[in-house]
């Protein structure tokens, strides 16, 4: 190479904005990589553009390896694919019959591990920027293909979720907006023979295209959204880049080696949090995951308190003192910090931030749910409920947990530990507390404060405050509002500010955030200094969640644009001596994380398990129902539309009067002054900017009624851009139902022993074949084949072996196993208890639950619905993990959103085919009121009446249904879309 790609410099220069370069995170993983792709395509063998890419990669990956071996990295058998030696033999055979064979030697099935040794893995934590790195390392190979320093390969990005996807997306655009030398072209893996057509060279001087995908959607079938690797093949010429992509069940395991398949000529280069893979593990290049994170200053220290927050277990005997004194804990903590925030604000006031209490709960709406228990001791103290005693004793239980010999977690062998300031915090009082945790001078009662707008968020302040101190952010407030807070003074609010977006402004007012694990993902916040779990559990989605949770938590900015501890700032010389001298006795709290949590074990566990090989689930495939064999199961997909929502709406997500302002504004400025200004700060596009001013300036576009009225131009500006690059969904066709419905395939159950669960499971599924037997043992007493009380014995015996339902019970939380006869997979298992932890992808939601047992009450009750229609079934969909959905704009985030229907049901009567999904609530006060306008507007006709689709001789018909038991209460113009009877419903649907 003419270039040494070992020193990097030319090459490692921030493209990002600087609050997003993390310089010294970023530098040294790209600076490991340069080194690796140096040995590579320079010390194993020189590169050359001519050569036989080939025969000198196979040079290159002995090197590569021998350069393992001479550093200590012993590669050794289990690094080795045997298809002999697998445990899961027929996976093992399919992933080598249909994917391997072709390249590898058939006769000894048996692949060393020095095929796949070109790849490198960066193993970072949550915040850790590795996107950024992903980023800049595609620009970089761009660079250097450009200097012919490495093959001209294709890049492709996979991940494994929608949001990742969309989080890419941001990230690029954030780049683009920075970067007017070089824009990054995405291109979904689809696209890729229309674009290569178009451009054979993807890396132009100004240009980078590259293609992305959902890692799990790559197979060795090629169907709607599956698609086949091999049509995408290119030789192996990819470089690809796994972001979380690696992670999963034995069937993602086979996906592994689509990867490495596709970059066999090429280089895989694989981010994420966690490794467990030993080939992964040897080629990580850099390792920075939350332990490292925490130790090199990037974060805040971690104090996982003693106490346990067992008091709010149901099936603990514990006093309302004993919650009560929980939570004065967790408050005397958040002043605590508060007023070293205070102390260090009166140096600086743009140092640090305000620091926050997250409460983060297992249950939201049952009743007696964790966050009901968890509000009401907040009531009762700010309305100044408790005793000095029971204060004193709270602060003396800190003074000793403090006192302790427990270090810092993941710091055990630094000389630093918690430090309390015992006089300040003996001199907390019930005043400091209201003052610093409620913003009241006193106590009083609590008011609750909603926006019309927003059915999201519930806030709190006490009468005696002038802003609120708490924050609820749930899926739904309607159920809290009509249910949990009867009594309590509700005021509407209409203005703008969203107390969740605006949580990180210097004038937010929220100290406690109360919510589910649901909300958690995506937030980025550098204010949390307490985390209060309750019953979360240790099941492998509660063990994710507590990585990340606290992976975000950990997150620290001392001063704008510097995310490090003070120390290591100071060190750094980024921090000046004087500053810090006057800082440095008040910043420790701060800079420190404090985790209260219902087992302090099993969260320490959790934190621990990072160097560890992680905890794999047991993964139970249920089974589809014969009766299902031979009927037809149609699914809508959708295309989008042929142009922004904006040219095709009448109505604009604005006001009148910000409409106004809207133009004033674009009007002030010429073009190219606006697209410096804008680009870069609303992440839009000159094209969506030229597009805007001509709307507006055709006054093509007409504000909304419905829509609230910005006060500041930065909101007015925010949301119109937003909007711009929104494209709707049409409906482009009917399909078979074929993989889009699997949740039922990957049901993952974290116990040491599924033995039993698995053969209650064998049980029950066996029903229908009993039915059966029964029927046929009647049949022989017709027949006088058969004497009748032996026919009743045997037919007793049968159907007591394989019962229509049966019970499982671990730890006190019961499942409930069905065999329900139009379900389309059998059995069917719900959850008596939401928070069941140690299973996965079943029916736990309440409303859901409730729906089930009323069809099968109705089941029991009616059999008119087999005799009105040939045939008809069900199923429940999972958002998580199946694709059947109806898509609709959601008007909070200015996007096109997925709605998935709990559950959807197929009849079919003759050439009439018809389609129902339905979504059970537990309650009529829900803001369905958006994915009801989504579905009308790609199922209805402008009349109201339903769509007729035809498909292969059918007339097809797709409705949409929210099942509630209250709609008595239901007023407006949705009131057709909700019922409580579901025989009833499916009966007007099939009468048309």
């Amino acid at each position: 190479m003419r270039t040494c790609l070992a020193c990097g410099t030319p090459l490692t220069s921030a493209f990002f904005p600087k609050r997003k370069s993390c310089g010294n995170i970023k530098k040294k993983a790209l600076k490991n990589a340069l080194i690796v792709l140096h040995r590579y395509y320079e010390k194993a063998r020189d590169y050359e553009p001519d050569e036989d890419l080939e025969s000198a990669n196979d040079k290159r990956i002995r090197e590569l390896v021998k350069s393992y071996e001479d550093v200590g990295v012993r590669v050794d058998e289990e690094m080795s694919f045997d298809v002999k030696k697998e445990k899961v033999t027929s996976l093992i055979e399919s992933v080598w019959q249909d994917i391997l064979t072709d390249h590898y030697d058939s006769r000894k099935k048996l692949i060393h591990f020095q095929p796949f040794a070109n790849r490198m893995c960066f193993w970072m934590a949550t915040g850790s920027v590795k996107i950024l790195v992903l980023i800049e390392l595609i620009v970089i190979l761009r660079e250097l293909m450009r200097r012919k320093e490495i093959p001209e390969n294709d890049i492709l990005v996979l991940t494994h979720r929608e949001d990742l996807i969309a989080q890419l997306k941001n990230h690029v655009w954030e780049f683009n907006g920075s970067n007017p030398e070089c824009e990054i072209v995405l291109h979904e893996l689809k696209e890729y023979a229309n674009v290569k057509n178009s451009n054979p060279n993807l890396f132009l001087e100004n240009q980078i295209h590259i293609f992305y995908y959902r890692s799990d959607n790559l197979t060795e079938e090629q169907k709607e959204k599956q698609i086949d690797f091999r049509n995408y093949d290119n030789g192996g010429r990819w470089y690809v880049f796994l972001d979380e992509a690696h992670k999963g069940d034995h069937e993602d395991s086979k996906r592994k080696w689509i990867y490495s398949l596709l970059s066999r000529q090429g280089f895989l280069f694989n981010f994420s949090a966690t490794f467990t893979d030993k080939r992964d593990i040897i080629a990580t290049v850099y390792e920075f995951n939350l332990s490292s994170y925490i130790k090199d200053g990037y974060g805040k220290h971690l104090f996982i308190l003693e106490q346990e927050v067992r008091a709010f277990r149901e099936d603990e005997p514990y006093t309302d003192d004993e919650k009560q004194k929980i939570v004065l804990k967790s408050l005397l903590l958040l002043t605590y910090c508060k007023k070293f925030a205070e102390s260090v604000r009166a140096v600086d006031k743009n140092m640090y931030h305000s620091p926050l209490m997250l409460t983060l709960v297992n249950s939201v709406n049952v009743e007696d749910a964790d966050l009901e228990l968890f509000f009401r001791e907040l009531v009762k103290i700010g309305n100044g409920e408790v005793s000095n005693d029971m204060l004193n004793e709270c602060k003396e239980d800190l003074r000793k947990e403090f006192n302790s010999t427990q270090m810092f977690l993941f710091e055990e062998e630094t000389s630093e530990k918690a430090q309390v300031n015992h006089e300040k915090l003996k001199g907390i009082n019930l005043e400091e507390i209201l003052k610093y945790a409620y913003n009241a001078p006193s106590q009083g009662s609590i008011e609750v404060l909603v926006r019309r707008s927003n059915r999201q968020e519930l806030a709190f302040k006490l009468k005696a405050a002038d802003m609120p101190f708490g924050l609820i952010k749930i899926g739904d407030i309607s159920g809290w509002l009509s249910k949990k807070l009867t009594g309590y003074e509700i005021q509407e609010r209409y203005e703008d500010d969203a107390f969740f977006e605006n949580l990180n402004r210097d004038d937010s007012s929220i100290n406690i955030l109360m919510g589910s694990r649901t909300f958690y993902e995506g937030w980025d916040s550098n204010r949390p200094n307490v985390i209060f779990y309750i019953n979360i559990g240790v099941g492998e989605e509660a063990r994710k969640f507590i990585l990340q949770s606290v992976g975000r938590g950990a997150r620290i900015e001392p001063i704008k644009g510097k995310r490090r501890r003070a120390g290591f700032l100071k060190l750094n010389y980024e921090m000046d001596e004087g500053t810090y001298r006057r800082i440095e006795k008040d910043v420790q709290p701060l800079e420190t994380l404090f985790v209260i949590g219902t087992n302090r074990d099993a969260i320490k566990f959790v934190l621990e398990s990072l160097k560890n090989e992680r905890k794999e689930a047991k993964v139970i495939k249920l089974k589809k129902n014969p009766a299902a064999s031979g009927k037809v199961f149609l699914i809508p997909v959708y295309r989008v539309g042929d142009e922004p929502i904006v040219k095709k709406r009448k109505k604009f997500p604005l006001s009148r009067d910000n409409l106004k302002t809207l133009k004033r504004a674009l009007e002030c400025f010429d073009e190219r002054v606006l697209i410096a200004l804008l680009v870069d700060r609303y992440r839009v596009t000159p094209r969506s900017i030229r597009l805007l001013r001509d709307l507006i300036k055709e006054e093509q576009l007409k504000p909304s009624s419905e829509i609230r009225t910005y006060k500041s131009l930065e909101h007015v500006l925010e949301s119109a851009f937003s909007y711009m690059d929104v494209w709707d969904e049409d409906v482009d066709k009917f399909v078979e139902l074929s993989e889009e419905i699997k949740h039922f395939n990957n049901i993952r159950v974290y116990l040491e022993d599924v033995a039993k669960l698995e053969e209650k499971i064998t049980q029950v599924e066996g029903h229908g074949r009993a039915k059966e037997q029964k029927v046929e043992l009647m049949q022989e007493v017709r027949e006088g084949k058969l004497d009748p009380d032996d026919a009743f014995k045997k037919a007793e015996k049968v159907l007591k072996e394989c019962p229509e339902e049966v019970e499982f019970e671990y730890e006190r939380k019961r499942l409930v196993i069905r065999y329900i006869e139009p379900h389309y997979y059998l059995p069917v298992i719900t959850a008596t208890d939401e928070r069941v932890d140690y299973i996965s992808h079943i029916i736990k939601e309440d409303s859901e639950v409730r729906f089930i047992d009323h069809i099968v009450d109705s089941l029991r009750n009616a059999r008119s619905l087999f005799e009105q229609s040939d045939w008809w079934m069900f199923s429940k969909i999972d958002e998580s993990q199946d694709e059947v959905y109806i898509p609709y704009l959601n008007h909070e985030s200015g996007r096109i959103s997925r709605w998935y229907p709990d559950f959807i049901f197929w009849l079919q009567k003759g050439s009439d085919y018809f389609i129902v999904f339905i979504d059970p609530k537990e309650h009529v006060y829900t803001t369905y009121e958006q994915k009801v306008e989504g579905y009308k507007r790609l199922f209805n006709e402008e009349d109201g009446r339903v769509k007729v689709f035809s498909h292969n001789g059918f007339s097809v018909r797709v409705y949409a249904y929210l099942w509630t038991t209250d709609s008595d209460k239901l007023i407006g113009n949705y009131r057709d879309y909700w019922f409580e009877d579901i025989e009833g419903l499916l009966s007007k649907v099939l009468r048309g």
